[in-house]
């Protein structure tokens, strides 16, 4: 196997072996304790966690109050995270752009109802 592909094959396993879909829906999400709400958007979910895009670097362990929009459903999916890694998203093509992260958060409490409506939705 060329080093490409084998590069190509590690990228394509999920080391959680949890399914994970490739959404982009509008989130907010405030450091529970702290102020105000702040807007990202969601770049993958399973059912134990996701990945959202911020503006700022949150720092791994604070805990997240989050809030979902799901297109065609009245009311957000309400949530629980806490942070387990944040990371600068590198985007090259854009090196004068604000900088932003990639943020993985462990979901820790999620209502019966909104975790069917995860599961559906994987």
């Amino acid at each position: 196997m060329e080093l490409t592909e084998w590069l190509t094959h590690l990228a394509s396993l999920d080391r959680r072996g949890v399914k994970r879909v490739t959404v982009c829906y509008p989130m907010s999400y405030r450091i529970l304790g702290m102020g105000h709400s702040l807007h990202s958007m969601s770049k993958d979910i399973s059912g134990t966690g996701l990945c959202m895009i911020t503006e700022t670097h949150i720092p791994p362990g604070c805990v997240l109050q989050i809030e979902i929009t799901v297109p065609n459903r009245a009311r957000p999916i309400h949530t629980i995270g806490r942070v387990a890694w944040c990371e600068p998203l590198v985007r090259a093509e854009l090196p004068r752009s604000p900088r932003l992260y990639e943020t993985g958060s462990h979901l820790l409490d999620i209502s019966p109802e909104d975790q069917a409506l995860l599961s559906r939705l994987l």
